[in-house]
């Protein structure tokens, strides 16, 4: 203990000999708490917190895997609508696809993030909105028939000012008139980790959210994303025995969409959802990123004989205050 306190006593002294010195090292620890809270603030957003949704333990994401036999891709329209038909295992099937929308209210152009998704998108995740409906099942069923949008809470908040009248209004994205029907719940952020979105598209309206591409028809186009909800009973197993029987159907009956560069089969992967916020390939990847700076250090530490053999570098350790230095096993102590 006194050790300690002779420790802060010279650092309170150096501190008061250089001012200068000290506003740096204050700014610099200022800068390391706030730069750790926007870190622990997105890592929780993305990792830790539990999706705002009906009982997220029963979700689960399915991939697609590539031509290049990457794993964990995204799926085209005519392929979810496969999934969805075809599947024994979930009690709703959603799609959902990030997209840029060009925003315009009043007159005022700006950017804006959303997704587009199917129309039970909203009842298969449990959400109820804070104001108006989500997508009815006839929204979803001729292309470019219904234009609707269901908007995020912040952007009403922050763009309506929260007018409840804003059901109803008109609005256009991407120069394209549409009708709002509905406010997200409050705490509902979207399925895309890490952004909220600012509003929801149905499908059905893909072409003007996202023009010069058939998304709808082109079942090589996998820009969708697919989640599931398990049926009360079935296992994440079970759901991956059933959609291995889907792959092997594809396959067969589009061979020239469901083959990889090895001349096998595409496959599916479903993760739990919790999982799925940061993909196996992904986390591999950090790990080896995090681990390098270790095994370099580990490396720098050892020596090598003229035999070839390896030995550890002696570890020297210095203490200012006490000025006690140690290297080797070797401690000595100076005053």
């Amino acid at each position: 203990m006194q050790t300690l306190w002779q420790d802060l006593r010279y650092g309170a002294r150096m501190l008061l000999k250089n001012p200068g010195f000290a506003l740096i090292a204050v700014a610099t620890l200022a800068l390391g708490v706030g730069a750790n809270s926007v870190i622990f603030s997105f890592v929780n957003a993305l990792l830790l917190r539990p999706l705002p949704v009906e009982k997220p333990e029963q979700l689960a994401a399915v991939y697609t895997s590539d031509f290049s036999s990457t794993q964990y891709g995204g799926s085209s329209y005519p392929d979810y609508v496969d999934f969805r038909d075809r599947n024994q295992v979930f009690s709703g099937t959603v799609a959902y696809m990030p997209t840029a929308f060009s925003l315009n209210v009043d007159g005022v152009n700006e950017r804006a993030f959303g997704e587009v998704v199917n129309g039970n998108y909203f009842s298969t995740l449990g959400l109820a909105p804070a104001l108006g409906r989500g997508f009815l099942p006839e929204e979803d069923r001729a292309p470019g028939e219904r234009a609707v949008v269901v908007i995020g809470h912040k952007l009403w908040k922050n763009r309506f000012g929260g007018d409840p009248a804003v059901v109803g209004r008109a609005i256009k994205l991407n120069g394209h008139p549409f009708t709002v029907v509905g406010v997200a719940p409050e705490k509902y952020p979207g399925l895309i980790r890490g952004i909220v979105s600012d509003l929801w598209v149905p499908t059905m309206m893909i072409k003007q959210a996202a023009p010069g591409i058939d998304y709808l028809a082109g079942r090589g186009n996998r820009g969708f994303l697919v989640m599931g909800r398990l049926k009360p009973g079935v296992t994440l197993g079970q759901a991956q025995a059933d959609f291995r029987r889907i792959a092997e159907q594809l396959f067969k009956e589009w061979p020239q969409h469901w083959t990889n560069v090895r001349n096998q089969s595409l496959v599916i992967s479903l993760l739990p959802e919790g999982q799925a916020r940061v993909l196996p390939d992904l986390r591999s990847d950090g790990q080896r990123v995090l681990r390098a700076p270790l095994l370099a250090r580990t490396g720098a530490d050892r020596e090598t004989h003229s035999d070839g053999s390896r030995a550890k570098r002696p570890q020297r350790l210095a203490v200012s205050g006490s000025h006690r230095r140690r290297e080797g096993r070797q401690v000595r102590l100076t005053g």
